[in-house]
């Protein structure tokens, strides 16, 4: 099984590193090794999402810790295992700024987007309601294994494992850290343990990748070093010999550099530091160090690592005369893409939440196959044949299409250090792909007059002989309870019922969400801690949907109807920069290659409204 570790804080480098490992991987199953006192939230919210998109199966071990940001990464496991002494935190999302009061509002407002994607997550791993989430994470609470497996935060609880003392949690201002925790950090090994901790550690398969990422070196070389176990030295040895052996003849200085972790370390800096300038927010790690500085300071810099002398006070239209065709638009594109990747996840439909993902490889239309029947497994007498009880039938197409925009930063901008419209673009171009995704997504329950789109089998997705329309009513406890017994009684084409289907979230346009949220309130404000629970429900609001027309989804876990497509996996809008004779200055571009489909028409019920 292929392993990814996350050990330490969680950075803006951790989904790049994430999608590169899970792209080596290949569908196959992944083990995802966590013992981290968390980090950057919109970082954690990125590779949970990554997590959860992939086609293959995913278990999460718990070591030590995970806590805030890893703790929401550690949710996307099926199964989640925890060693026993290791502990799980939950807590809201925080952040600086500073700026004018505009500005620290607008950071106020995101950190409560992220910590509404942190608890939808928490509610659907355990069932909970995000009321009840939303006070766990008020409190800052830590769970042990068992507290976890006792709460549905977790699955197994697994032998101990004392790692939790290899994280430092003095860089975080955790106010409830447990005193066993606390006293595992600061108690010094035995010389066994010193010993067992410095024996050589095979390098994690993101290691090896970032090591032939910067030397130059194929997919190959790194299932060869991952193959042979190689430590993360013997790794870095074998990566420079290969850099070397293929350019020999082409080594510089400034080449070899690039190899060096200074380097790399200064260009997530720049990244970090733009990105911050665009979402007006506090620049953090190395890049703090960047504050004050213009795009040409930057720049600058960079050319002075190439041996090129500055004179002083070199005006910014000359540094930008000295730069490569790629310099600028490296800078820009990583910069914007950072941020884009803080951006978008708060502004997405929840809609996605309830749909299958899917990595499309290209353009052309990809059938999503399904199960004909839902039969139970035949008894098998001893040498008896096995037979198929589960053939598989052609499902519906889907197929991606290209959304895009353009944005020209203008060369007296960038002299004169503007940034404002670019983050202007930048927000407007999130929110932008982010209708254009729960548009395609609520075009399919708004489709035939609400019926939903015509499917292979010639019939609509709601259709009366699939069992999935209720009768038209107001939504109400008693028009509710009839959903929920339809759901349940939903049949496959061969007449099999579909179990384990468990009610999750009511859908509703903007017209009906009060009635939806006073439902709910009542109906969870009628149960005690001490009563039967069989389900927590959630109301997802799409702005998209018109009406009084409700739908009832089940819990995604039990069952997906929609599935979304995306170019290669990535679920967030692609930003490219580009310069060209003709334009003084550099064009930044974003395009979102996505598409949405029916995969199966069981699960769902809808209702007119009355």
């Amino acid at each position: 099984m292929h392993e990814f570790r996350i050990d330490g804080p969680i950075t803006g480098g951790t989904p790049a590193a994430l999608a590169a490992f899970l792209k080596t991987a290949r569908g196959a199953a992944v083990q995802i090794t966590i013992n981290s006192p968390g980090g950057d939230a919109i970082a954690g919210s990125a590779a949970y999402a990554q997590l959860r998109g992939y086609r293959g199966a995913v278990t999460v071990t718990v070591e030590g810790v995970a806590a805030s940001a890893a703790s929401l990464i550690a949710m996307a496991g099926r199964p989640i295992q925890m060693h026993d002494g290791a502990f799980l935190m939950l807590h809201e999302a925080c952040g600086g700024a500073e700026g004018q009061a505009a500005t620290l509002r607008d950071r106020a407002d995101l950190i409560d987007r992220v910590s509404a994607v942190y608890r939808r997550a928490y509610a659907e791993r355990s069932g909970k309601s995000e009321a009840e989430i939303a006070s766990i994470m008020e409190e800052e609470t830590w769970f042990t294994a068992q507290e976890a497996v006792a709460e549905n935060f977790a699955d197994v609880i697994l032998q101990p494992l004392r790692v939790a003392a290899s994280i430092d949690l003095t860089i975080f201002d955790f106010r409830n850290t447990p005193s066993a925790l606390r006293a595992a950090i600061q108690r010094k090994p035995s010389m066994t343990e010193q010993t067992t901790l410095q024996e050589p550690q095979a390098a994690t398969i993101q290691e090896i990748s970032a090591i032939a990422r910067r030397a130059n070196l194929g997919i190959d070389w790194v299932e060869a070093q991952a193959k042979a176990g190689a430590t993360r030295e013997a790794a870095t040895d074998a990566g420079l010999d290969a850099f070397a052996a293929a350019y020999a003849a082409q080594v510089r200085p400034s080449t070899v550099r690039v190899l060096q972790d200074e380097g790399d370390t200064a260009r997530d800096a720049e990244s970090e530091y733009v990105a911050a300038r665009i979402l007006g927010r506090s620049p953090v790690g190395p890049a703090a160090g960047l504050r004050g500085h213009t795009i040409a300071d930057i720049m600058a810099h960079r050319l002075e690592q190439r041996g090129q002398r500055l004179g002083r006070g070199m005006a910014a239209e000359q540094i930008f005369a000295r730069l490569t065709t790629s310099d600028l638009p490296n800078l820009l594109t990583n910069g914007a893409s950072r941020a884009m990747a803080e951006l978008y996840p708060t502004v997405r439909t929840r809609l996605v939440e309830l749909a299958q993902v899917r990595d499309l490889p290209d353009f052309r239309p990809t059938t999503l196959i399904r199960l004909a029947q839902h039969k139970p497994l035949d008894l098998v007498n001893e040498g008896g044949e096995v037979t198929a009880a589960f053939p598989l039938e052609n499902g519906e197409q889907i197929k991606l299409a290209t959304f895009a925009n353009v944005f020209p930063v203008s060369r007296e901008a960038l002299v004169n250090d503007d940034l404002g419209g670019l983050a202007e673009w930048m927000s407007a171009s999130a929110q932008g792909a982010a209708a254009r995704e729960r548009l395609l997504a609520a075009g399919l329950l708004t489709a035939g007059s609400g019926l939903g789109p015509t499917l292979s089998d010639g019939l609509p997705w709601f259709d009366a002989a699939r069992g999935n329309i209720g009768t038209n009513a107001v939504l109400s406890a008693t028009a509710l309870a009839m959903a929920v017994a339809s759901m349940r009684s939903l049949k496959d084409g061969k007449g099999n019922t579909v179990f384990a289907l468990e009610p999750f979230a009511i859908v509703v346009s903007p017209e009906r969400e009060y009635l939806a949220r006073q439902l709910v309130a009542e109906l969870t404000a009628t149960t005690t801690r001490a009563e039967v629970q069989p389900y927590n429900l959630t109301v997802i609001v799409e702005p998209a949907l018109t009406g009084n027309r409700w739908w009832l989804a089940p819990r995604p876990v039990t069952r997906r109807c929609i599935t979304m497509g995306y170019l290669d996996g990535r679920q967030m809008p692609t930003v490219e920069t580009f310069t060209t004779p003709e334009i003084l200055g550099a064009t930044l571009r974003i395009h979102f290659d996505v598409a949405a489909a029916v995969q199966d028409p069981i699960g769902w019920v809808t209702n007119a409204g009355g």
